[in-house]
């Protein structure tokens, strides 16, 4: 299963959108959008959902395993 990261990168690569026009019409920072890109940074709730809107995604949580300590 592709991550929430995994499948926003792919929608925005795959909208060939500039960085400037993804900000424009998302109004996520183009800044936040390439360091996101890059790996270097990752987005805020708030701007996923943003970009998720954009795209036509929806943002589901998603119950993880959780491990204690030493096991």
């Amino acid at each position: 299963m592709d991550t929430m990261q995994d499948t926003l990168k792919k929608a925005l690569s795959d909208s060939g959108l500039s960085g400037y026009e993804l900000e424009r019409q998302t109004g996520v920072n183009r800044l936040s959008i390439g360091r996101f890109m890059r790996g270097t940074n990752g987005l805020s709730m708030a701007q996923a959902q943003m970009l998720a809107d954009f795209f036509g995604l929806a943002l589901l949580p998603v119950k993880t395993k959780r491990t204690r300590k030493g096991d």
